[in-house]
């Protein structure tokens, strides 16, 4: 977005300048007439792109919105550019660069006022290529003298316009910059968090592991004495009962031996 932001930018330059229709196109006059609206729009609809997604501009909010429509509207424009007579296309242009100007300094404005970093550059970025424009504007209205001295200084009457808007893309480029390295600490902050959070959720887990191995061999312990204990109860209830009948059954046995018929003593 940013290079499509910036080609239209520069397309649109070299053709207000005539430049594109001496060295791209010096056989196509009827595109050459419609070219300038062309650019127009496609500047105002790349930079309100580039500027939605630069500034983050969260989908629920009003400027989203407004962004949103604007597009279309320089969109339909790009569309509608070859069946419209050329007065009526250059006021469409007007009408869209403003919003297409406005709504990103609105935004970056707002994002200022929230705190982000990244808009600070965008806001400097702008302020460059206002300042550059102006002054090719204070060049266009000065005295001819003036305008032959500068000229014979920078070599052209417009050379401010292709600085202003080189300065712009380089402070662009600086905010891209310093945006992807805050993404990038913010990702290696969260990686360190969640590290941490895992390196805790394992000693934490470890920590669960060694107590209920503890509290099973706990457990098997105690089961195993209630084991023993019950095999000794056990033992010493037959120990017990083999006493009194061994000191009954001897007797028994004698008695039957001498009076095998008695069917009282079978019985027992």
């Amino acid at each position: 977005l940013f290079i499509f932001y910036g080609l239209a930018n520069y397309f649109l330059l070299f053709t207000y300048l005539g430049l594109s229709y001496q060295y791209f196109w010096p056989q196509s006059t009827n595109w050459h007439q419609y070219s300038v609206q062309f650019f127009g729009f496609l500047q105002a609809l790349s930079l309100l792109v580039f500027s939605r997604k630069y500034l983050d501009i969260p989908k629920q909010t009003k400027t989203y919105k407004l962004f949103v429509w604007a597009e279309r509207f320089s969109l339909a424009g790009i569309l509608v550019l070859p069946f419209l007579p050329q007065h009526m296309t250059l006021i469409l242009v007007g009408i869209t660069l403003a919003p297409g100007l406005g709504l990103p300094l609105f935004a970056a404005i707002q994002s200022c006022f929230s705190g982000t970093r990244h808009a600070y550059y965008f806001l400097a970025a702008f302020g460059v290529m206002t300042t550059f424009l102006l002054l090719n504007a204070v060049l266009a209205v000065v005295p001819a003298e003036y305008q032959t001295a500068l000229g014979s200084l920078f070599g052209h009457s417009t050379t401010f316009g292709p600085i202003g808007f080189g300065l712009q893309l380089c402070v662009l480029s600086l905010g891209l910059g310093d945006r992807f390295n805050q993404l990038q600490k913010t990702n290696e902050a969260m990686t360190s968090a969640n590290l941490e959070r895992e390196s805790k959720a394992r000693q934490l887990l470890e920590h669960e592991v060694n107590k209920q191995t503890l509290l099973l061999r706990e457990q098997n312990s105690q089961l195993q004495d209630l084991d023993r204990q019950k095999t000794i109860f056990f033992q010493n209830i037959s120990h017990e009962l083999r006493t009194p009948l061994t000191l009954i059954l001897n007797p028994l046995e004698q008695v039957t031996e001498h009076r095998p018929n008695d069917p009282s003593l079978s019985m027992a």
